[in-house]
């Protein structure tokens, strides 16, 4: 990846495995992704289990990741429209300025990548940069698509680990119901 670190890419890989909250994740994960690609803005969003897509992520700035739970549709149109692309072909989107987002709004390039797992399209990660026409190099784009992809693995780990520490609960208060029964 020109340009990109890549021991710095690898250190980000790492600090990633060790999060164990979702919410931990999708913070850091915006807000490294955020920093290295150069964006001001950023969003991201996951498919739900019924196929819902919700905006889980919001960074305004570096260091500003808010944690929500939000509609699609709480987003600008032109952020939408890339967004569906996105979740339609599974191909990054990069648009370099309002002329190619079709609308006359303040972002100058925003990139839009999947977030995936064994092929399953999990999520999109959205950034803008609101100053600079080209912000998203190739070398940023490749970025994005690469933490994208690890970020796609963790996400799916964490939530592997969460369903077993579920499993886990709902076996020990049984174990406990049985003893409780049994004395």
């Amino acid at each position: 990846m020109d340009g990109i670190d890549l021991k710095g890419f690898a250190d980000l890989v790492g600090t990633l495995a060790n999060e164990n909250s979702r919410d931990g994740l999708l913070s850091r994960v915006l807000g490294t992704v955020l920093t290295t690609a150069s964006a001001d803005s950023g969003v991201v969003i996951l498919a739900e289990g019924g196929g819902e897509v919700r905006v889980r992520a919001r960074a305004d700035g570096p260091g500003t990741v808010t944690i929500l739970d939000a509609p699609l549709e709480s987003l600008g149109q032109a952020s939408r429209r890339a967004i569906d692309a996105v979740l339609t072909t599974g191909q990054p989107q990069l648009i370099t300025g309002p002329a190619d987002a079709g609308t006359d709004g303040p972002s100058r390039s925003s990139l839009c990548v999947p977030i995936e797992r064994n092929g399953r399209l999990m999520g999109a990660i959205h950034l803008e940069n609101k100053v600079t026409r080209h912000a998203f190099t190739e070398a940023r784009v490749r970025f994005a698509q690469a933490f994208a992809s690890q970020a796609g693995i963790v996400l799916e780990n964490t939530r592997l680990v969460a369903g077993i520490e579920e499993a886990l609960k709902a076996q020990t208060l049984l174990t406990l119901s049985l003893i409780h029964i049994s004395e």
